[in-house]
């Protein structure tokens, strides 16, 4: 529902209630609190997944998006959970102060084998009042980024990897 999770005080606690349950949990959060402490509840506590919002593909891009610094702790953080063998994802929500740094960010990712979620097409849609709207991509920025995105997929992945349609 939005938030950050990691900001509770009781967050340890409310999360073992859940995963003592045997409740499959996946903690949703921008990384920047996330402690080496944190990556050592979770090598014991382990979670479903992990999934940490990317908003720049450096401190500029976050800086342009979120008004914060953040993008080194995030990357920390990332690294430390791969490191720690937990599933960690990131997902990004393109929208018009992040600009062309989407496809940053996916190359980033991609450069450092950290997994990307598919955004969720539901936080990019246009809003009601397109006069007050100044965040979310119309629905042509939308078909471009993801056109570009398909393109750069391609790109990435190399051609002897990409199995023959035609046997």
């Amino acid at each position: 529902t939005g938030g950050e999770c990691l900001l509770r005080r009781d967050f340890k606690e409310l999360y073992l209630h859940l995963w003592n349950k045997h409740i499959y949990v996946t903690v949703m959060t921008n990384g920047t609190l996330l402690t080496e402490e944190y990556v050592e509840f979770f090598k014991v506590y382990q979670p479903d997944m992990i999934q940490i919002s990317l908003y720049g593909s450096s401190e500029a891009g976050y800086l342009s998006v979120t008004g914060h610094k953040g993008f080194e702790k995030a990357v920390h953080a990332i690294k430390a959970l791969q490191k720690a063998d937990i599933d960690v994802r990131v997902v990004t929500t393109p929208n018009k102060y992040m600009g062309d740094d989407y496809i940053n960010i996916l190359k980033f990712c991609h450069e450092n084998g950290i997994s990307i979620s598919t955004p969720d097409i539901s936080l990019m849609t246009t809003r009601y009042d397109p006069d007050k709207d100044d965040y979310f991509l119309t629905e042509d920025e939308i078909f471009d980024l993801s056109k570009r995105r398909v393109e750069l997929k391609r790109e990435l992945i190399p051609l002897s990897c990409v199995p023959d349609p035609f046997g």
